[in-house]
């Protein structure tokens, strides 16, 4: 009997010593697979991965050809301390600022005008391009003497090749009696950014379907005055088989009537450069 209660004994400190192992290896188990899934690890990875700025997560590390808008926390830092941003005057109340955005597929052009604080000098274009590697902005090109705030963006397709040219018309009135208009068109690729056309004057006409400029000059004659009556000079622009703008010249026949209305047999008025135009019967609208 005695041997029976001592088998039965050692048979039972055999099975706890079993379960005892056997648990502390499901603990074991059970703690590295909590420390495998830990919370606060993967909020530190998260962290470490993205940076939240005011508007966009930017990604430190941005999969190939990853490409994100600007932010205006970015804007903001490329302009000097003595400009600042063109608000838009038909988007004021949602207080939308001035700037034109071209797409490709590396890399996002932005063309970014600004403003001196005091008007002892013209706009500044700043041309901001996006670096892929370093996911920032950065100024790739900076314009001078770019006229007023008045400038305005365009796109437009010249040499039907599929991209848009940009076209930027602006204006300045250094106080004079006179203001001078501008009109600029750039090719842009995700590699370049050329100047192809840029011209000044009085008068412009983009005529789109024709793809011609025109622009209007008036000469002024002897014992004219300065807002009579005036011959002018047309220029045609237009671009050529090799890509280039061809220009024509042609002197009116008639003089035109430039504000004080001195009219007479061979002086007449206008409105726009179509009106010259047609009385010159240069072309047909």
């Amino acid at each position: 009997m005695k041997k029976i209660k001592q088998f039965v004994k050692i048979f039972l400190l055999i099975i706890l010593n079993v379960l005892i192992i056997s648990g502390c290896k499901r603990i074991d188990n059970i703690d590295s697979t909590f420390k495998a899934v830990s919370p606060s690890d993967n909020q530190n990875q998260v962290q470490e991965e993205t940076i939240t700025m005011a508007e966009n997560t930017i990604n430190l590390h941005p999969p190939k050809n990853f490409i994100r808008e600007i932010t205006l926390q970015e804007i903001n830092k490329f302009v000097p301390i003595n400009y600042k941003l063109i608000h838009d005057e038909e988007f004021l109340q949602n207080n939308k600022i001035k700037i034109e955005e071209m797409k490709f597929q590396n890399t996002i052009i932005y063309f970014l005008p600004i403003e001196p604080k005091e008007l002892i000098s013209t706009c500044k274009l700043l041309i901001l391009k996006y670096n892929q590697q370093k996911d920032n902005y950065y100024i790739a090109e900076q314009k001078e003497d770019m006229g007023d705030a008045s400038l305005t963006f365009e796109k437009f397709d010249f040499n039907n090749d599929g991209a848009n040219e940009l076209i930027i018309k602006n204006s300045y009135n250094a106080g004079g009696s006179g203001t001078t208009n501008s009109f600029n068109i750039f090719k842009i690729t995700d590699k370049s950014i050329e100047s192809i056309f840029n011209i000044s004057g009085i008068l412009f006409d983009f005529d789109r379907q024709n793809k011609v400029i025109w622009q209007v000059d008036y000469i002024w004659g002897k014992d004219e005055s300065h807002f009579g009556c005036h011959f002018v000079t047309i220029l045609k622009h237009e671009l050529n088989n090799n890509n280039k703008f061809k220009t024509t010249k042609i002197i009116s026949k008639h003089k035109y009537d430039w504000g004080d209305n001195l009219l007479s047999d061979n002086c007449f008025t206008f409105d726009k450069i179509t009106d010259i135009l047609r009385k010159e019967k240069i072309y047909k609208f």
